[in-house]
């Protein structure tokens, strides 16, 4: 526990590592498995969902990953301007709190978005997760750096881990949804659980 500067109680976690992705610059924070309560656990059932097979923290997702990798594409320092992200998102002592919100999303994936997204040859579907917030407080920084090194202006991204996810396309049911940022939650919204 860590007391906050009026006295509060915060329950800061030490993720169990640090993965960062090579082939799409994508940054992930493996967690364990959060207490999950049982409201929660009930919405989930109620609304068909399965519990996610592992946690994670997305630092970096495949959206902003997909701009860096195009951003390094056309640089003629690629190499080593990835290596000071990858370095830089390894080397920073990520600490989270789980907060106590929880969000109930859903997103339509129709043709454009699953081409957006890399998606081949998968038809239009639904998918729903059920989130959990998560205080990243070095991930302000973090993306400073990273407009720094990139010149591109990312949007601060919603810190959460995916708890539970579904599909009208079953083989899509454990992925994620992709929020991005705060619009994204706001976009995708169905309830605050």
């Amino acid at each position: 526990m860590e007391r906050t500067e009026n006295g509060k109680e915060r329950n800061i976690l030490i993720p169990e590592k640090a993965n960062f992705l090579e082939e799409n610059c994508n940054a992930l924070l493996a967690i364990s498995r959060p207490e999950i309560p049982e409201r929660i656990l009930q919405e989930a059932s109620t609304r068909g969902l399965q519990e996610k097979p592992e946690f994670h923290i997305s630092v970096i997702a495949s959206r902003n990953g997909r701009a860096i990798a195009d951003f390094l594409s056309h640089v003629e320092e690629a190499k080593r301007i990835k290596e000071q992200i990858r370095d830089d998102f390894i080397q920073t002592q990520w600490k989270y709190e789980l907060l106590d919100a929880y969000y109930f999303l859903e997103k339509f994936y129709n043709a454009e978005e699953l081409k957006k997204s890399g998606y081949i040859d998968i038809p239009e579907h639904t998918r729903y997760t059920l989130i959990q917030e998560v205080r990243l407080d070095e991930l302000g920084g973090y993306y400073e750096r990273l407009a720094r090194l990139t010149g591109i202006s990312f949007e601060k991204p919603f810190s959460h881990t995916t708890l539970f996810s579904g599909s009208d396309y079953e083989p899509m049911a454990t992925r994620g949804i992709g929020v991005y940022s705060q619009k994204d939650l706001d976009t995708y919204l169905k309830a605050k659980i």
